[in-house]
């Protein structure tokens, strides 16, 4: 047997350096080492009870952002850290079935190291579908070595592991369904640990004149013994609406194929029937399944006065409605406490009034009452409108205290206690392929949103507008800034592209002349009182991803230069990522404004030349 060889002097320093360098981290408690681990896992497959997951991911998308590569990684850097990985059961419970070569040993390892933990099992048949739908693989794409055939991952899972059902904590399932394949023995067994169930029945690729029939789960699922189970989402599976699942819900949704929409809906009383044996539902989302008003049916409650207690529900979404009768019928049924968002999708394009929907009986959430931010969504082609109302803690001081940057996007998203949403889509099939809509219409239904909306319209102190130029040309402005005479900051802004913004610089600069008008014809005729002054309350000015015109630079200068000639300056005009924005204009908007800030890194010298701003830069220039 050799002799171990010498390591020189410095191989000996450098060895040395390295342990050192390593015994910090080894130095460090395992609890403490574990937790630091726990942030390189994938996230749970768990359903969130709110309404972001009504806009969750496909899992197909998903599927890259729970892999196991970070914590595996760990596990092989030295023994201590593998140790640690291997004997920690929550590292593993997340497992994803799929119908490749390495389905089998990869589940049952995963399944193995997981111990007892309550397991979190996502179903794809990624191969199929990628067979299916004929994808060559790029140069970027994962090598897969997959060349067997093709088994359904969820029966062979099934197969497999019969005995997980009873550890079964999360199941996530997007797959295509052979009708000629029986799936009955997957859902046959009790799983007493369920607590989120959710399926997503793929039919990307399929061609309009296959006439597959829906997918039947039975009606006693899991043979009727899921106690735990909270969170149900149903994408284009059915379910007999009797079925005991529908008991203890936090989140409930189904989506139905729109050709279907007519065949399984819910009845009002069945759906009243689902709230009430959910007392504590949080979210509910109904997509082309109803609810829908029965014509003769005997054995149907008297809705007269009836009202069924929702103590929790906060989200409601109702889409692809026939007709808006049931939607209001339903509403007026509920007693809430807690609403915060209501989303009603229809068929026709004819709603005139929020009243048409939204009844007078439903209750918000007693703190939309302090909301005061307002953000306006609309599309006046389609004359769909989405109002948000949100409460920012200490708005006065962050729009007082000479912010270098600031946005009520951002704000919202970052710093919001309360957000409350209400959204009307008309045409909610895209049937009316319309150019434009009823302005008159349009204007009207958005009125009727802020009246009901803001009851106690001088709480509200910000305003954002977002959308494109055809949205900004039909907004009611003069009612608007009318109705919420209380406002401090306006917002515009889109982030589908760049806007003009023309049609508000124009409103801007015409308020100013009417205001300037006034008071020459009072100075006139000799008249004391009060100056007139354009927009009195509005001291903040935010302009989003805007290319400024000169027509529209123009009118914003006349703006602001009535206001300084009224010592009621604006005090902050904000440019986010805006366009033909020079040195020489900042200049000019510097001698009427306070403060200017300008987001971005291009300022361009000649502002009136069109130009290819990037977004990547990020820089606030105060100026």
């Amino acid at each position: 047997m050799g002799s171990k060889p010498k390591l020189s002097t410095s191989d000996k320093s450098i060895e040395r350096i390295q342990r050192n360098r390593r015994g910090h981290i080894s130095c460090l408690p395992v609890e403490i080492l574990t937790e630091a681990f726990g942030y390189l896992l994938p996230e749970s497959l768990a359903i969130d009870a709110y309404l972001d997951a009504f806009e969750a991911e496909s899992d197909w998308y998903l599927h890259s952002k729970r892999k196991h590569d970070d914590i595996i990684r760990i596990s092989h850097v030295c023994r201590s850290w593998r140790k640690i990985c291997l004997s920690t059961p929550t590292f593993w419970n997340v497992v994803w079935v799929t119908d490749d070569d390495r389905f089998a040993s990869r589940t049952e390892e995963f399944i193995r190291r997981s111990e007892k933990a309550p397991l979190e099992i996502a179903v794809c048949d990624d191969c199929s579908r990628v067979q299916r739908l004929g994808h060559t693989p790029g140069k970027f794409d994962e090598k897969n070595p997959f060349d067997g055939p093709l088994i359904h991952p969820l029966l062979n899972f099934v197969d497999r592991f019969p005995g997980v059902l009873q550890q079964l904590k999360q199941l996530r399932i997007t797959s295509r369904f052979n009708p000629g394949q029986d799936f009955s023995s997957c859902f046959n067994k009790a799983a007493p640990s369920l607590e989120s169930f959710a399926i997503n029945v793929d039919t990307f690729g399929a061609s309009d004149d296959e006439g597959s029939p829906p997918f039947l789960l039975p009606s006693q699922l899991f043979r009727g013994s899921t106690p735990s189970l909270r969170k149900v989402s149903l994408d284009g599976a059915e379910i007999a609406w009797t079925s005991s699942i529908f008991r203890n819900l936090t989140f409930l949704r189904i989506f139905r194929e729109m050709d279907r929409r007519e065949i399984d809906c819910v009845n009002l009383d069945g759906l009243l029937q689902i709230i009430e044996d959910c007392p504590v539902l949080v979210s509910l989302e109904l997509g082309f399944a109803g609810p829908v008003v029965p014509m003769n049916n005997p054995n149907a409650r008297d809705l007269v006065g009836l009202k069924i207690n929702a103590p929790s529900l906060k989200n409601i979404n109702l889409s692809g409605m026939m007709e808006l009768a049931p939607v209001n019928l339903f509403l007026s049924c509920l007693q809430t406490s807690q609403l915060e968002t209501l989303i009603v999708g229809h068929f026709d394009l004819s709603v005139l009034s929020i009243d048409e929907f939204l009844p007078r009986t439903l209750t918000f959430d007693p703190d939309s009452n302090l909301c005061n931010c307002i953000n306006i969504d609309s599309d006046p082609r389609c004359e769909w409108v989405t109002v948000d109302q949100f409460t920012v803690d200490d708005l006065e001081s962050k729009m007082t205290q000479d912010p270098k940057y600031f946005s009520l996007r951002w704000l919202r998203e970052t710093e919001a206690s309360f957000n409350r949403r209400i959204r009307c889509i008309n045409d909610d099939d895209r049937i009316f392929d319309r150019e434009e809509g009823d302005p008159d219409e349009y204007r009207m239904l958005l009125s009727t949103f802020l009246y009901r909306m803001c009851s106690s319209p001088e709480v509200t102190r910000a305003i954002s507008f977002r959308g494109s130029d055809d949205v900004l040309d039909e907004l009611p402005l003069e009612d608007i800034f009318k109705y919420l005479s209380n406002l401090y900051c306006v917002e515009v802004r889109y982030n589908l592209g760049f806007i003009e913004a023309e049609t508000f610089m124009a409103f801007l600069a015409l308020e100013a002349k009417k205001a300037d008008y006034a008071n020459l014809k009072k100075a006139n005729r000799n008249r004391k009182g009060d100056i007139r002054i354009a927009l009195p309350s509005v001291r903040m000015l935010i302009f989003d991803s805007v290319v400024f015109h000169t027509d529209g630079f123009k009118s914003l200068r006349s703006f602001l230069t009535h206001r300084k000639k009224q010592k009621a300056p604006i005090l902050y005009v904000g440019l986010n990522y805006c366009q033909n924005v020079g040195r020489e204009r900042v200049k000019m908007l510097k001698k009427l404004v306070p403060s200017v800030c300008l987001v971005n890194d291009a300022v361009s010298e000649k502002h009136g030349e069109e130009m290819d701003v990037p977004l990547s830069g990020y820089m606030v220039d105060e100026y």
